[in-house]
């Protein structure tokens, strides 16, 4: 029988723009190739969304804190620190034996999160995924498979049209 592999799903939520992002909120799932899920988690972090209220201010989202501070009384969220966070995904990241890390834009959440953590430790600490983490980006993917397939493109050509109209 062969070994189930799994991947694990992450994205994360910034404040201080787009040049130095603070990660505020990380969340993730663990996931087999089929997309059945094993695991779910959702972090606020305390050291940015706490400690830096008023960058909070800053955050692409900062419309939804009063959804976050919900969320986190009402349980669906739990606030942690950074560090936390990373030991919790280390973790996750071993007992499940994850072959791939994957975000939409990991160029995005990768920086980001090395960012906060560089930020916070002073640079003693550089990396956020343990080392020789396989990290993969949807966004990428995408582009290279999908979007180069034909049938997508000539999709893409017939529904131009019904767009542009609206510009």
């Amino acid at each position: 029988m062969a070994k189930k592999k799994f991947y694990m799903v992450l994205d994360t939520e910034t404040a201080n723009g787009l040049d130095d992002p603070l990660v505020y909120d990380i969340g993730f799932a663990i996931i087999d190739k089929k997309g059945q899920v094993y695991l779910e988690k959702s972090f606020v972090i305390y050291d940015t969304f706490v400690l830096m209220k008023d960058l909070m201010q800053t955050a692409y989202y900062s419309e939804k804190i009063p959804q976050y501070e919900d969320d986190l009384k009402n349980g669906k969220r739990k606030l942690v620190t950074l560090a936390t966070a990373q030991s919790i995904i280390a973790y996750n990241l071993k007992k499940f034996n994850v072959s791939a890390v994957i975000a939409h834009n990991m160029r995005f959440d990768y920086n980001a999160l090395n960012t906060t953590l560089r930020y916070l430790t002073k640079s003693q600490k550089r990396y956020f995924l343990p080392y020789n983490t396989t990290i993969w980006c949807s966004l990428a993917m995408a582009r290279t498979t999908i979007g180069k397939q034909k049938t997508y493109q000539l999709w893409c050509k017939d529904l131009l049209p019904k767009f542009s109209t609206d510009i």
